[in-house]
């Protein structure tokens, strides 16, 4: 019942896929963060770790600095004790469209349970934390189904260009059985053949960035968020900070998602992002912005 860091990097793929085919302006724009990265190389890594880390976010292929919104999973594992992998998520949203006075936002459905951690990474990246308000989860394994639904949602409303004030995620509902559709892939659909790797379990390696060669999609974009751009240079940890599946058999997608919600009845997906993009718009001309991070709180 509880997502990982796996889950939740799957999701994020899917989301910058359709947002390339439906608003590559926006896309080019956006940064949805890897959590391993986010977790140890943004929040726990040293100064230069950190900093090539947040260059290689932020720069296109051409060394540009195109990132207006990051939207980083935080994590409240331990930096020091392996055994503690974490049991909360929420999610940070950064606002970048002013390079002078980036904003950032917390999102998180558990009380509040990683402020803390949120702040530091905040810090970390330089920007000011402001006060936001999220739906409160009912149970304790869902924090890491309203990161990735919060931020489906967050994208949308800066799709519209719905102003700041309007960001705020307090009536925002944790769909659990649309994360299964997306999750699980559907015979003769393109998302079922969207990865071509089976990626590992992260919290079965010693390196993740075994991890990180097993999550990287071919044909992605390079000025799109592609976590094979941290194969090289950057340190790696020991242990993942969140807990997470099983390697899956095959195919993964479907193994994926039935270590969240078991085996389902196959249900045509549906689009995700379909009241993404209004009738009246014109594709590839959209920019967003970028502000949210939810959390899962596992007990």
């Amino acid at each position: 019942e509880w997502l990982g860091d796996q889950h939740i990097q799957t999701d994020y793929e899917l989301l910058m896929q359709d947002l390339q085919r439906n608003d590559p302006d926006l896309a080019a724009r956006t940064r949805l963060i890897d959590p391993l990265i986010a977790h140890y190389h943004l929040r726990l890594g040293d100064e230069s770790t950190a900093l090539s880390a947040f260059q290689r976010i932020v720069n296109d292929q051409n060394g540009r600095d195109t990132a207006d919104f990051l939207f980083l999973p935080v994590s409240d594992a331990s930096a020091s004790d392996p055994d503690h992998r974490g049991t909360h998520w929420s999610l940070l949203l950064v606002d970048r469209r002013n390079r002078e006075g980036p904003a950032a936002y917390h999102y998180d459905s558990f009380r509040g349970q990683n402020d803390e951690f949120a702040a530091m990474l905040a810090q970390r990246l330089g920007t000011r934390l402001e006060p936001v308000r999220m739906t409160q989860q009912r149970n304790g394994y869902d924090c890491g189904v309203f990161v990735v639904d919060g931020t489906r949602a967050l994208v949308r409303r800066l799709a519209r260009r719905d102003r700041p004030a309007v960001l705020h995620l307090d009536n925002l509902v944790a769909d659990r059985e649309q994360l299964q559709r997306r999750l699980s892939p559907a015979p003769n659909s393109a998302r079922a053949g969207a990865a071509a790797a089976e990626p590992e379990s992260s919290t079965q390696i010693a390196d993740p960035a075994e991890f990180w060669h097993g999550v990287a999609q071919p044909g992605q974009l390079p000025d799109s968020w592609n976590t094979a751009t941290f194969r090289q240079d950057l340190p790696s940890a020991a242990y993942s900070p969140v807990q997470s599946v099983n390697p899956p058999d095959a195919p993964w997608e479907q193994s994926l998602g039935a270590s969240i919600f078991g085996t389902p009845q196959y249900t045509l997906p549906v689009d995700d992002l379909g009241g993404f993009v209004p009738p009246s718009w014109q594709h590839g001309n959209q920019p967003v912005p970028d502000d949210l991070l939810p959390a899962m709180y596992l007990f």
